[in-house]
């Protein structure tokens, strides 16, 4: 229910669903992840397909919700099971098998995927609770050991020789997590670190995000897209707005790219028309000009977004407060270390 709320740009209402859900399991995981180590039948086989089945479901419910809590840049209301990943067992996998083009090989590929996503989301937790704000040494380590792992992840040099749309979306997510780790919190120190300043490493995250979406938009039949393909494009459009001074060009197309992806995809998710409002909010708040390419895009979603009075939309978009010229903002509900909420952005803009 929640993602279907979020789906169509109404995620506000659907958050009852997802807290309704979460209290569910917070009842149920203990009990569940005890009969994990306590199996209730002598059948080894049967024992093995409940822990493998009961894994899978408990490790893709924390994925799943690290990737929501994103959007609102707030930490998992999900921690990590305690049970291993045993949905992994019995698989020895090699790394070429990522860019398979077999459909035998899928079942491997995306148990091999929900591994890497658990990965990515024990590294997200920390730096969303704020355990590692003052800790540039902690984070610095996290982020090298986020490299090596991608390199041995994505050991090919094109986007498309790892071309399926899970692979994509797990690329996607790794420089989400990645961008986490570097800007949060906004204010901070920019960390340094061998391969240059913090804002060069997000730009360059930024247009790996746009490569892979690119390639995911392309790969995936409408009717198999996950509606969770719009946060890393905002992320990235974001983030761009927040260097076009001093990285211009660069920003600008990354920037410009991600809004054309979203508005070429608005029909089949009317979320990206508030995300598009808000973005322009901010570009034009920031006294940044737009290219023609860009304000044709951001006009559309005006048109559609001002005939509402009302903004459904509880999702954060990752700029600093003190980066724009609203009015001030501290105390308000919007407004936080981690970013501005597209309906504070937006609602302003609506009378």
């Amino acid at each position: 229910m929640y993602t279907c709320y979020f789906y169509q740009g109404k995620d506000r209402g659907g958050l009852q669903y997802r807290y309704m859900a979460y209290e569910m399991l917070g009842k149920l995981q203990v009990n569940l992840e005890a009969s994990f180590h306590d199996p209730k039948t002598t059948d080894s086989t049967a024992n093995t397909k409940y822990q493998r089945a009961l894994s899978r479901t408990l490790w893709g419910i924390y994925c799943f919700e690290s990737i929501t809590a994103l959007s609102y840049l707030q930490p998992s209301m999900v921690q990590a099971p305690t049970i291993p990943r045993r949905f992994m067992s019995g698989y020895n996998i090699d790394p070429e098998i990522i860019g398979y083009t077999s459909t035998d090989e899928e079942p491997q590929l995306s148990e091999h995927i929900l591994n890497a996503m658990c990965d990515l989301s024990d590294w997200l937790y920390p730096a969303m609770t704020g355990d590692i704000t003052n800790e540039s040494n902690l984070r610095a380590r996290l982020l090298q050991e986020m490299r090596c792992w991608r390199n041995s992840m994505f050991p090919f040099p094109s986007a498309r020789a790892s071309g399926t749309p899970g692979m994509c979306y797990l690329s996607q997510y790794s420089d989400l997590v990645a961008l986490r780790l570097l800007l949060l919190p906004l204010n901070s120190n920019p960390l340094m670190d061998d391969s240059g300043a913090t804002d060069t490493l997000c730009l360059q995250h930024c247009a790996r995000i746009l490569e892979r979406s690119e390639l995911y938009w392309e790969l995936c039949t409408s009717g198999n897209r996950s509606v969770m393909c719009i946060l890393p494009l905002y992320h990235a459009a974001a983030v761009a707005l927040t260097q076009m001074e001093e990285y211009r060009h660069q920003a600008y197309d990354l920037c410009e790219r991600a809004c054309l992806l979203m508005e070429e995809h608005v029909e089949g998710y009317p979320i990206a028309l508030y995300l598009l409002r808000a973005l322009e909010v901010i570009a034009k708040d920031m006294g940044l000009p737009l290219s023609s390419a860009a304000l044709r895009t951001f006009r559309k979603s005006s048109l559609v977004v001002c005939g509402t009075t009302d903004v459904p939309v509880a999702i954060v978009i990752p700029v600093s407060v003190g980066m724009i010229k609203l009015s001030p903002m501290e105390g308000r509900p919007g407004a936080s270390q981690m970013g501005i909420k597209v309906e504070d952005l937006v609602s302003k803009r609506l009378t």
